[in-house]
């Protein structure tokens, strides 16, 4: 099987979103081949399927510093994304992916884990869908650096996440982030101690590590890597992205979630915001299939 790399530039939130949607509609058709994208992004807050925005999302914040918010078609909690982050998405057919939603998600971080190590990043998986380096005396402080999430259908999966290159902009991140109606600018310094980056680690530029990671996913897809670009109907069908991407509008239903980033196997990795949202549980495959199949 071929696999089509994409690299995109820098885009809005909106159009990173959509063209998911676009490429697993397509490659559910059988009109595009199997495909590993990587996307940049503009200032951008992506919310799970079923999070509540008023929540978790400081809107007058987002104003202000000129971020995007988007309700992707995933499950699991907000993260904010701008160019500091290496954002990837592999879209394959269905029957090329594990069943066991926790095999698949081990497998994609461990690809992860592994091109990072390559490169002097000494990350390891952490379940059920993290990338995490160990830090301080005897190894004892968790660091989280990377993530995978998954949009599944009936014909194809969409399996995307990100890995944090550099935090230059984590204070933008902690006024534009709230949880449970909580507002985090107070607690910067410590979300800090809990987010590691590449660029603390290692002086590697980003196409370094897309290239590893490119290898490692069509590796594990038994794929060769077929240099790409979008096709005529792919490009007609983002002209119009913000058709593609769920309403940010709140459902009755819609609960807080919290930051991706700092929620553990449902633990919240920074112990002094455990009174906004003690426990989180991790996103199931209900989640991942909602409004897809």
């Amino acid at each position: 099987m071929d696999i089509r790399v994409l690299e995109l530039d820098l885009k809005s939130g909106v159009y990173n979103t959509a063209i998911d949607s676009v490429l697993q509609n397509e490659v559910s058709t059988g009109q595009s081949p199997a495909t590993i994208l990587f996307t940049r992004w503009e200032p951008t807050v992506s919310l799970g399927i079923t999070q509540n925005s008023d929540l978790d999302v400081d809107l007058a914040a987002c104003d202000k510093y000129g971020v995007q918010i988007v309700r992707r078609k995933s499950g699991g909690q907000s993260v904010y994304l701008d160019d500091e982050y290496i954002v990837y998405s592999v879209i394959a057919p269905r029957d090329k992916f594990p069943a066991d939603l926790t095999h698949l998600r081990q497998k994609f971080c461990e690809s992860i884990a592994d091109a990072l190590n390559r490169h002097n990043v000494k990350a390891q998986y952490y379940q059920p869908d993290n990338v995490i380096i160990y830090s301080g005396e005897n190894n004892s402080e968790i660091r989280q650096i990377g993530n995978s999430g998954q949009i599944i259908n009936n014909k194809a999966v969409v399996v995307h996440g990100s890995i944090r290159y550099g935090r230059k902009n984590l204070p933008t991140m902690t006024d534009v982030l709230k949880i449970n109606g909580h507002k985090l600018v107070a607690y910067e310094e410590q979300i800090k101690k809990a987010l590691a980056s590449v660029d603390e680690y290692s002086s590697v530029p980003k196409s370094k590590i897309t290239a590893e990671l490119s290898k490692s996913f069509a590796s594990y897809l038994s794929g060769n890597l077929v240099r790409g670009s979008l096709t005529q109907q792919e490009e007609f069908a983002l002209r119009n992205p913000q058709d593609y991407i769920n309403d940010v509008r709140n459902e009755p239903s819609f609960t807080a979630k919290g930051v991706c980033y700092l929620f553990m196997n449902g633990k919240n990795l920074v112990p002094e915001l455990s009174y906004m949202l003690p426990y989180n549980k991790p996103s199931t495959v209900a989640d991942s299939t909602h409004q897809c199949l």
